[in-house]
């Protein structure tokens, strides 16, 4: 019996040489380029979401809302100076040079113009009379305005 000295059956130690990273890359580079796509989609994606809720003019809004709305539970801030404050802020957020019964709705929201001009009655209420309103009259203004900033059109910065 002749034994082949070709033949590595039984050598344990011996391992096979390891497929070259080029011809690996090759062989998988569709994979490759789907996994990097998918990759790559996923962050541009997330990145956008991060930017519209932290940074767009909306998103800032939003912020400062929950900021004042966190502070006047606190500290029971003045309801004059909230409610003047509150009106800064959805302003800025709708991107509206004034809040006003003049104040057209767009034309998603014709639906809830009744919603609109009860809102703006209670909040020049709330600004400008000498009495103003008591603390929970105050939060229904902070649900109202946070109705508005989730519902208002997009504008082009935001």
């Amino acid at each position: 019996m002749q034994e082949n000295p070709t033949v590595l059956e039984g050598i344990l130690d011996i391992e096979p040489p390891s497929m070259p990273i080029l011809y690996a890359l090759e062989f998988n580079a569709f994979n490759i380029i789907f996994v990097s796509l998918i990759v790559i989609a996923l962050l541009l994606i997330t990145t956008f979401l991060f930017w519209r809720r932290y940074f767009s003019v909306r998103g800032l809004a939003r912020r400062r809302l929950a900021t004042l709305q966190n502070y006047f539970k606190k500290q029971q801030l003045e309801n004059h100076h909230t409610a003047f404050e509150l009106s800064n802020i959805l302003r800025e957020g709708l991107n509206l040079k004034q809040l006003s019964n003049r104040t057209a709705l767009p034309e998603k929201l014709r639906s809830h113009n009744d919603r609109w001009r009860t809102f703006l009655k209670r909040l020049s209420i709330a600004r400008y009379s000498s009495k103003g309103y008591e603390p929970e009259q105050v939060a229904l203004l902070f649900e109202d305005a946070e109705f508005w900033l989730n519902c208002w059109p997009g504008v082009k910065n935001d």
